[in-house]
């Protein structure tokens, strides 16, 4: 079968869906070879549309990255909230959460990085993004005010540190997952139910 042509590429993006035609690409980019070998013309290149197309829809890098972490914190916020979970004991659904962080840090490494990257984090003004950011995090404050309410931590701290907390031991064995050290990637659901452990 003949691979379609770049004309006929670009034909198929007249329907409004070349921006995430752009995202699943750069993805591919970023999973493959890092996010240093991410740029507008590689990418433009790989759709087979010409770089000012890609500008009507990203105005540089930054803000394709931003974009790509914005998708990252969506799916994130998914697995946290887990709607199926909604219907189980609080503490099955504080284990849900602990377990849909990992299982996100692990599996989609590169853009988790990206994600907690300290350049897109350096802004003067809130983004997109970190808003999200700021959603996944509030499950966590949610479901820790739920325990307290119904007593069953004994913990007295506010919901606030302990979500902080929290999310702070996910992203250390996340880190250290991804990179090999000490904890192996097997081990994923175990530590998931330790740490919970600790909380409840």
């Amino acid at each position: 079968m003949s691979q379609p042509n770049v004309k006929d590429k670009r034909s198929s993006y007249h329907h409004g869906n070349l921006r995430q035609s752009l995202l699943n690409s750069a993805m591919e980019i970023l999973e493959q070879r890092g996010s240093s070998a991410l740029s507008m013309r590689s990418l433009a290149d790989r759709v087979g549309v010409s770089r000012s197309a890609l500008y009507h829809h990203f105005r540089n890098k930054d803000d394709l990255l931003a974009a790509l972490a914005e998708q990252g914190f969506n799916h994130l916020n998914s697995l946290i909230e887990n709607q199926d979970s909604q219907a189980l004991a609080t503490r099955d659904r504080v284990l849900n959460a602990v377990s849909g962080y990992l299982k996100f840090a692990t599996e989609h490494a590169a853009q988790y990085d990206l994600m907690f990257g300290q350049k897109l984090w350096m802004t003067e003004t809130e983004t997109p993004f970190q808003r999200h950011a700021k959603d996944c995090f509030r499950h966590y404050v949610t479901l820790f005010e739920s325990l307290q309410s119904k007593h069953e931590i004994s913990h007295s701290e506010p919901p606030l540190r302990l979500a902080q907390i929290i999310w702070a031991s996910l992203h250390g064995l996340a880190k250290l997952m991804n990179d090999d050290i000490l904890t192996a990637k097997q081990d994923r659901d175990v530590l998931a139910q330790h740490l919970v452990n600790r909380f409840i």
